[in-house]
């Protein structure tokens, strides 16, 4: 973000914090469409899902880390619209929000974890006030309930605080996702079934009450009011089409060098294990048996986690361990790296909510060529990334599921 805001201040003769803005709005990763192209790929080919393996846990960090520190960016970029009018130095106008984020994400992490440890007694106790009759016949409004106050209170705190809004909204999920016993969807019991079990889930209460609110009039209601800021007659000038190209471009190549961290990490610990064990004979305590590998292939093998090792299955209770060399582990160095530069390539809602934020309907520190040309990348490498992943998953998928990176993390 800093060298593309150097490149425009330098290159294009931006003032910095407009090129701060526009390297912010181009720092998030949307994984929404990279999602839904996996769990299509999934369901078309009956295989496990790619979004349980390694790879697409890091995928998944990697963007979640991304999105914090653009809506930390969003919120530096409101204190500094509003700091025009007060006399505060800009240090403590841009330091403010990063702080009150760190301080709010370490108190609702402190939280988290408080009630993730409860005493047993304490436990007990509340599973029997949960179990209760009147209780069962009012979960889910209970859970609402539980759902719209904790929004409620970190969205005010991080407002006070003076950070983003929006962040506190995410640190609500957060916090909701500590208390609720599973993170993957499961068909629910009867809440008012005795024998149903008497823990909360936030996840069917947001699906029930919010969701249908939120997909059916507050989303269409959000991107119409990013299509009503839009010059539409300026967007499609020629300086203002070859620059966004240029931005787009040099924003998919920094997304997508993402994946040189696994090829790196790939290097490392085939080293590692080579220094470990100079003879190159296979050593016992690198081998993992990988569960999923044997559902997908029927027979009883495994696989090395910790070295890059191509699996042949030539016959029943049969396996052949190939050693990747330089040409031929190209496949397993390469192919976890690709998926996860495609999978970062792919912006969203929160580029478009940042750079509108920025722009302020031309009285931000946007100016209008500026937010047309992130308009531009943005909307390139939302639809340049979800192809490149099912390019990726079309032609090498299955050899992807059998590299260290695709085995199953969650059992």
């Amino acid at each position: 973000m800093a060298l593309y805001a150097l490149c425009f201040h330098r290159s294009f003769g931006y003032s910095l914090l407009a090129s701060f803005a526009a390297g912010a709005a181009l720092s998030a990763t949307s994984l929404g469409t990279t999602f839904a192209v996996l769990r299509a790929d999934t369901h078309d080919k009956g295989e496990k899902s790619l979004l349980q393996t390694r790879i697409a846990v890091v995928l998944l960090s990697a963007a979640i880390i991304d999105d914090v520190v653009a809506l930390i960016m969003a919120s530096v970029i409101e204190s500094i619209k509003g700091g025009n009018e007060t006399h505060r130095s800009l240090g403590w106008t841009i330091g403010r929000p990063i702080l009150a984020s760190l301080a709010m994400s370490f108190l609702i992490l402190f939280v988290g974890l408080l009630l993730t440890r409860l005493p047993p007694r304490l436990k007990e106790y509340m599973q029997k006030v949960w179990s209760k009759s009147i209780i069962r016949r009012y979960r889910r409004r209970l859970e609402f309930v539980i759902l719209f106050l904790t929004l409620t209170a970190t969205s005010v705190g991080a407002a006070y605080a003076g950070t983003s809004i929006l962040y506190g909204a995410f640190l609500a999920g957060l916090l909701l996702s500590s208390i609720t016993p599973t993170h993957i969807p499961q068909p629910l019991s009867d809440p008012s079934d005795p024998s149903a079990e008497p823990s909360i889930d936030i996840h069917h209460a947001f699906n029930t009450y919010l969701f249908p609110v939120l997909s059916q009039l507050l989303s269409p209601l959000f991107f119409a009011s990013i299509g009503f800021s839009i010059p539409l007659r300026q967007m499609f000038t020629t300086r203002i089409l070859w620059r966004g190209f240029v931005y787009a471009l040099m924003m998919l190549i920094a997304k997508a060098a993402v994946g040189f961290w696994v090829v790196l990490w790939n290097y490392i610990t085939s080293h590692r294990r080579i220094e470990s064990n100079p003879s190159g004979s296979p050593a016992e305590d690198l081998k993992v048996t990988s569960p999923d590998f044997e559902q997908r292939t029927g027979n009883d093998v495994g696989t090395e986690l910790e070295a890059p090792v191509i699996i042949n299955t030539t016959a029943k209770g049969e396996e052949e361990d190939v050693r990747t060399s330089e040409a031929k582990g190209v496949g397993v160095w390469f192919l976890p790296a690709s998926f996860l530069g495609s999978g970062m390539v792919a912006r969203g809602e929160i580029g478009l909510l940042i750079a509108q934020i920025a722009y302020g309907d031309g009285q931000g520190i946007l100016p209008t060529d500026l937010f047309l040309i992130s308009l531009w990348a943005l909307v390139l490498n939302t639809i340049i990334g979800p192809i490149s992943v099912s390019i990726v998953l079309s032609r090498w998928g299955v050899t992807l599921m059998k590299t260290p990176w695709g085995t199953c993390v969650y059992r």
